[in-house]
């Protein structure tokens, strides 16, 4: 992720990279290297001077770079996820509670196809269903070498992309809701998420079989859907036509949201107010909650 990053702050005026971090020095020589970057390091000494931090780490390193890099109360944008499960989110936001510019990076809410979606609802008042189907693989996962730890939480890693895009498109703003599991295997959950005012989230996931995310919205008189994320296609008489009119070629130039998100981070730290809003830890704590209700709630 850390070059798709590069990729959109060369493409932004008035800010730079100063500096990289990582472990491996080999990998930060070819990195600076690539993208035109003087500094780079293995630890955290002389940071002081820096505007801005972008973390985009594994897993399981998250909190160890945040630990040490909390202290010095600079803006924060953040690679998903933010702790591995909810118990370790809850950690980190009690290190950066007092820092008000940390961001989460969820970039599916900055897609086009979304950003479009958003904006053909937004006078909707009455109450929307959403279809969520999900799927992971575990399989993979551990082919690529992803931590056993990381693994067993899983879903607070890629489900929760999925379900914080359905948080995000409902009317409710709230984390009032009545869940219930009405199956859960070991390689299939479905659940029905009600919320106070009787927006609904259908939520399905396939593990370890090949399957497609998609999102499907409806309204009493409109149906939308999302699948792949990055399309949108509303259903015109029997079938769903795709929706062509594009915001920009954002998501064709860079990887989807990023450049969007980027621009935001940029106008924050100019004291400018973004287009699109960023995504507070508070906001990504709903969504992570909600993971743990959906796959931590007993039958």
């Amino acid at each position: 992720m850390g070059q798709c990053y590069a990729n959109a702050i060369r493409s932004e005026k008035g800010i730079k990279i100063e500096k990289v971090i990582g472990r491996k020095i080999k990998k930060l020589e070819a990195f600076a290297k690539t993208n035109f970057i003087k500094h780079y390091q293995t630890n955290f000494l002389n940071l002081n001077k820096i505007d801005a931090f972008i973390i985009a780490v594994s897993e399981e390193q998250f909190i160890k770079v945040i630990t040490k890099l909390r202290i010095l109360n600079k803006p924060f944008l953040c690679e998903k996820p933010v702790g591995i499960n909810f118990k370790q989110s809850l950690l980190i936001n009690s290190l950066i509670r007092k820092n008000s510019k940390f961001f989460v990076a969820l970039n599916r809410r900055f897609f086009n196809s979304v950003i479009t979606l958003k904006e053909m609802i937004k006078k909707n008042k009455k109450p929307i269903k959403i279809i969520v189907n999900d799927q992971q693989d575990l399989l993979h996962a551990k082919k690529i070498k992803k931590k056993q730890i990381v693994i067993n939480n899983y879903m607070y890693a890629n489900s929760i992309h999925l379900i914080d895009l359905a948080r995000y498109l409902i009317n409710s703003t709230s984390n009032d809701f009545k869940i219930f599991n009405i199956k859960k295997k070991k390689n299939f959950i479905k659940s029905k998420i009600i919320f106070s005012n009787k927006d609904q989230i259908d939520y399905n996931c396939k593990w370890n079989v090949p399957g497609r995310w998609s999102i499907k919205l409806n309204l009493p008189n409109r149906k939308f859907l999302l699948k792949p994320i990055e399309d949108l296609l509303i259903k015109k008489k029997l079938k769903y036509c795709k929706y062509s009119k594009l915001i920009d070629n954002d998501d064709f130039n860079f990887k989807p949201g990023i450049k969007k998100i980027i621009n935001s981070f940029k106008l924050i730290l100019k004291s400018k107010k973004p287009k699109y809003n960023l995504i507070t830890m508070d906001d990504y704590l709903k969504s992570v909650f909600l993971v743990k209700c959906i796959y931590e709630k007993k039958n």
